[in-house]
């Protein structure tokens, strides 16, 4: 909601243009609420252009000289708003819909597969990143990597999420590097045990690690990450989560194939991170996080044998598995961008309708 009356034009040096969905005042002279549509938002700190969002706007006055201007500001910028009361829509370029510059996000287990491919489009999008691993060497390959493709600060660090005080560390570290942290994508988990995969044969150490890694961890982060971002008043939080929690598998599959298959925990660990991601919607959303969930298919070949690769494409209304480098990406730079501004509590499915065909 916008509070403002009459038309009014931006003053002063404008930088560049930057979009925002909410702004709350009151009239200057009568400390009652007004009514005006906002049309675009322009914004100076007198050297560069930014774009920005909730998480700057901490003051809103109406500017006492004149009635037709808000003045916005924080120790960072000063931002000027154009209204025009006979507005009846808000526009909103397409490229500033998912435009990430000057935002700060961070990746867990972003040092290959669906975690870099993730990191690539935020970093793409304009994002300073912090990538994290268990082993820091694999964290600083990727960083140099991400650097060099898409320039950017990236920041690396050791993360082992199933350890709290490593969490907390590591997430009060992300919140000071740049002063705020927008997005966070929980990437980290995965196959967790050398046990045999049947329920009847699987170790049970193995079951409460599997546990622990996919879902107790991703839980940790949400908790930090929820803290800083609760703090701002904005933030996106993108839980990895899986298919795995939304059907049960054909194990003959995997035997066709000779693969140990799916354990059960993996399965229980990943619907877990979907009802979670509901739960933290609806407790985080009220003070400006969202928190939305991805569940991908299968992505390959990699290193799958090709009878298994052949039976999962059939079984796959698409016909193929997802691509790494590539079928994520959308999907990341959605929900991390404004562009996704009216959605959470929500389990995007990239399964190229593996889920759908029985």
């Amino acid at each position: 909601m916008l509070f403002g009356e009459a038309e009014c034009f931006p003053e002063g040096n404008i930088h560049g243009k930057g979009n925002l969905d909410r702004l709350i005042g009151f009239d200057a002279q009568t400390d009652t609420p007004g009514t005006g549509i906002l049309r675009e938002c322009y914004v100076s700190d007198g050297r560069n252009m930014k774009s920005f969002d909730r998480h700057f706007f901490l003051t809103l006055v109406m500017h006492k000289k004149r009635k037709s201007l808000w003045k916005i500001q924080d120790n960072l910028l000063n931002l000027f708003c154009s209204i025009r009361k006979t507005d009846k829509t808000f526009t909103v370029n397409i490229k500033e819909l998912y435009d990430l510059k000057g935002k700060v996000a961070l990746v867990t287990g972003g040092a290959r597969h669906l975690g870099f491919d993730a990191a690539c489009a935020l970093a793409e999008a304009g994002c300073d990143l912090i990538i994290t691993s268990r082993k820091l060497e694999n964290a600083v390959q990727s960083a140099e990597k991400l650097h060099n493709l898409h320039g950017g600060d990236v920041l690396p660090l050791s993360l082992d999420v199933c350890v709290y005080d490593q969490v907390a560390q590591v997430f009060k570290a992300a919140g000071q590097w740049k002063g705020h942290l927008d997005i966070v994508v929980n990437n980290a988990g995965g196959n967790v045990g050398i046990s045999p995969a049947n329920l009847f044969e699987r170790d049970p150490d193995d079951m409460a690690q599997m546990i622990m890694t996919n879902l107790t961890g991703a839980l940790y982060c949400c908790r930090e990450a929820g803290g800083i971002m609760a703090k701002q008043g904005y933030g996106k939080i993108i839980n990895i989560a899986s298919i795995a929690g939304m059907v049960g598998r054909d194990r003959r599959m995997y035997m066709r194939s000779n693969l140990k298959g799916q354990p059960v925990d993996y399965a229980a660990a990943k619907a877990g991170v979907i009802g979670m991601t509901r739960d933290l919607a609806g407790f985080l959303s009220p003070m400006g996080v969202y928190v939305n969930a991805i569940s991908p298919g299968g992505f390959g070949p990699r290193e799958l044998p090709p009878g298994f690769h052949k039976d999962y494409c059939d079984r796959t209304p698409l016909g193929r598995m997802g691509t790494d480098g590539k079928d994520l990406k959308g999907a990341i730079l959605f929900l991390a961008s404004v562009a996704s501004d009216y959605i959470t509590g929500h389990n995007l499915v990239i399964d190229g309708g593996f889920t759908i065909w029985k």
